[in-house]
């Protein structure tokens, strides 16, 4: 049976606030699934960034999201709000990555050969070094990393070049600048927060693994279908 069909509705008074996740979770559990959708909209973009953060592609994401959020709302009812919320959908997404990870993984089987290999295309097995796209990937890595070393400060950009790049022991470093190990450390370590920062705001105009309102609205949907055939 549709979910609005059975009297919820998705629709709010203007001025009534939106609950927060302890009431939600209560209110779902009670009856109330259309709230899922609220539940869902408020964490697909961390949940996304979490999938892609564990290893999963991007292809494989919205019905990772969508198995993660089924099997969140058929064990709501063991929510007892020991930790919160989004912790609670977070080791759901986590574990469904895993597992989703360890049938991706070839395995050896008794033959010494390896299993999962036979599925992939070819273009998937080829070297990614031979792609012309990930050439382009990394000259352009290589010039943004480039851009942000030169904007290190002096002492700190020779110190992160001979540590970092030219792979220099740190007395090494010390005694070829006349300078203590201990600066070396600091400096090595003041580089690498300037770099996260200059890194941090370059990429601020371009969302990292940005999950856009299309692909959102359409886990919603498909889920909130899902849990009416539950019900």
């Amino acid at each position: 049976m549709h979910l609005m069909r059975k009297g919820y509705s998705m629709t709010r008074r203007e001025n009534e606030p939106l609950p927060n996740d302890r009431e939600l979770a209560a209110r779902i559990a009670q009856g109330e699934a259309a709230l899922f959708a609220v539940v869902m909209k408020r964490y697909n973009q961390r949940l996304y960034r979490i999938a892609r953060g564990m290893g999963i592609q991007d292809a494989d994401c919205d019905d990772l999201l969508q198995q993660s959020y089924i099997q969140a709302y058929l064990k709501l009812p063991q929510f007892r709000g020991d930790s919160s919320l989004s912790t609670w959908l977070t080791r759901i997404v986590i574990n469904q990555c895993l597992m989703f990870l360890r049938k991706k993984r070839p395995a050896i089987t008794e033959y010494g050969e390896l299993e999962g290999f036979e599925s992939r295309s070819h273009e998937e097995q080829a070297d990614p070094s031979q792609n012309p796209e990930y050439d382009l990937i990394r000259e352009e890595t290589r010039q943004l990393l480039e851009r942000a070393i030169d904007a290190l400060p002096e002492d700190y950009r020779i110190v992160y070049v001979m540590r970092e790049i030219e792979e220099l022991s740190v007395r090494d470093i010390a005694a070829s600048l006349d300078i203590t190990e201990a600066n070396v450390k600091v400096r090595i370590h003041r580089a690498r927060k300037l770099l996260q920062a200059h890194l941090r705001k370059v990429a601020g105009a371009s969302p990292i693994y940005e999950f856009g309102n299309h692909r959102c609205d359409a886990i919603v949907h498909r889920v909130l279908v899902a849990i009416s055939e539950t019900i």
